[in-house]
């Protein structure tokens, strides 16, 4: 993930015209956002300022919380497209892995703290 001084800079190249507005999103894509959760991108309007294109409002529908539980109910928000983060299939392998190694860190040090009658059973 980038830090918010990155996501900062980028937003202000975006509204001087450096980068494209839409930063190559479509309709569908899986993203992220300042808003905790996973989302789907349902929608982009062009912006303008003096005639000149600035970055797009995005309109995106909430698919799951930052745990992977689906929302209760339709949840539908905006923001300035250079706040939102394409979710690829690479960073859901790396979330993969990151968090079984986090699981298997905290197996492996409780396990040494457990009074379980055989802990060998769990290995």
């Amino acid at each position: 993930m980038q830090n918010k001084k990155s996501f900062v800079d980028e937003h202000d190249r975006i509204h001087k015209g450096e980068i494209d507005p839409d930063l190559g999103f479509e309709i569908g894509d899986l993203i992220t956002t300042y808003n905790k959760g996973y989302w789907k991108l349902i929608h982009l309007k062009r912006r303008f300022h003096d005639n000149h294109p600035i970055a797009s409002l995005a309109h995106y529908e909430k698919v799951s919380d930052a745990e992977g539980n689906p929302p209760k109910s339709r949840i539908v928000k905006q923001c300035d497209i250079s706040w939102c983060r394409k979710f690829t299939k690479e960073a859901l392998a790396k979330m993969q892995i990151e968090e079984h190694d986090q699981i298997s860190r905290k197996y492996k040090l409780l396990r040494q703290y457990a009074k379980w009658e055989n802990p060998e059973d769990y290995d």
